[in-house]
């Protein structure tokens, strides 16, 4: 299936004009996530595809019911810096395709990997801490601004922010996207960086960023098992990072504390 998305039939072609799909990102049971041009302005583009009756949630929706609400939030979000843009919706073969703005770069979780100082000397740790704190204030700024739209994005993990280059930050997959007033919908996360109770959309943002934050300076898994661990960790991070960058953390974590004191 892979191979005939990268290799399409010229059917294929004629009916996803005016985009052509380079290759595969990833690729599931539900449909795949490809890297594409369009032909006519020559930009990069992202086509995720949605199968019909595959890749059931617990909440009884397939793949095509999913990406048509992904569509919606995505359009609910346009005008936002760092959110890609949306550029059209087709149905090809019976599969449907979200197209959007290619967001180059690699994912938060890659970017930590390859830059952190594992090794924390102070001039390593000085450095890495000014291009993280860079990051981190854009973190911040977009989910304001997503919320300042009404919308709350469910599930806040590393892996759903892409830094380029210049150190700018963009936001990716909307998939779980809901209402920012909306009850909670018990959707699933990313171990270590969803709330342990039940909780209002906001407030699940809020933990699953400060995670994030968290994570930026001591990449560590353990608040999936306790979420104390944010609050233990400060004291390792002020030891190795400039006390901005405590500073910085504190506040976060201090919006949330009332709303998740019976966890932490």
């Amino acid at each position: 299936m892979a191979d005939a998305r990268i290799n399409p039939s010229d059917e294929f072609e004629l009916l996803f004009a005016p985009y052509s799909i380079l290759e595969s990102l990833h690729f599931s049971n539900a449909g795949g996530v490809y890297r594409g041009v369009n032909l006519k302005t020559g930009c990069e583009i992202v086509a995720k595809e949605a199968r019909s009756y595959a890749g059931y949630s617990s909440s009884d929706c397939d793949a095509v019911l999913r990406l048509r609400h992904e569509r919606s939030m995505l359009i609910r979000l346009q005008g936002i810096e760092g959110i890609p843009s949306y550029y059209s919706y087709k149905t090809v073969c019976g599969h449907e395709f979200l197209v959007e703005e290619y967001c180059a770069g690699v994912t938060l979780q890659s970017w930590v990997a390859s830059n952190y100082p594992f090794r924390l000397g102070e001039d390593d740790a000085l450095r890495y801490s000014e291009r993280a704190l860079v990051i981190a204030r854009q973190m911040l700024g977009l989910l304001d601004a997503v919320h300042g739209a009404g919308v709350a994005l469910m599930d806040v993990n590393p892996k759903n922010f892409i830094v380029d280059k210049n150190l700018a930050v963009s936001l990716i997959d909307f998939e779980a996207c809901s209402d920012i007033d909306g009850a909670d919908s018990a959707c699933l996360g990313m171990p270590g960086f969803s709330p342990l109770c039940k909780c209002a959309n906001k407030e699940r943002d809020e933990f699953g960023l400060a995670c994030v934050l968290s994570y930026l300076f001591w990449p560590s898994w353990s608040s999936s098992f306790s979420p104390r661990s944010l609050y233990e960790r400060l004291p390792l991070i002020d030891k190795h990072f400039p006390s901005s960058v405590k500073d910085m953390l504190e506040e976060q974590l201090s919006c949330m504390a009332s709303r998740f004191s019976s966890l932490i």
